[in-house]
């Protein structure tokens, strides 16, 4: 996770809408998994 906005604000890699909803979801998708183990 870190890597890909590292990539994007560092290194000047495209920050397309697609693959800024993909890290969205995986964001979201990490977020639900720790709510839901509490």
């Amino acid at each position: 996770m870190e890597c890909a906005i590292t990539g994007i604000v560092l290194l000047g890699e495209s920050a397309n809408p697609m693959r800024l909803a993909s890290l969205a979801l995986i964001v979201l998708g990490i977020i639900g998994l720790k709510l839901s183990t509490h």
